[in-house]
């Protein structure tokens, strides 16, 4: 997933508090989705918000 929101253009920032998880998290740069890929995960949209947004800085969205 980490990988699909940088390929949507996307700032991602993820959590991981082991040192285990946060190594895992940068071998999103290893590769990239092809385009099936992507609109594969776009097509599993359940027009459901899964985190709280918040309206901040003018023209930029802050999701926490």
């Amino acid at each position: 997933m980490l990988n699909w929101g940088l390929c949507r253009g996307h700032v991602v920032i993820p959590k991981a508090v082991g040192i285990d998880h946060q190594a895992e998290n940068m071998q999103i740069f290893d590769f990239k989705l092809t385009e099936e890929e992507i609109e594969g995960v776009n097509n599993l949209n359940t027009n459901r918000r899964l985190c709280n947004h918040f309206q901040v800085w003018g023209k930029f969205d802050l999701f926490a």
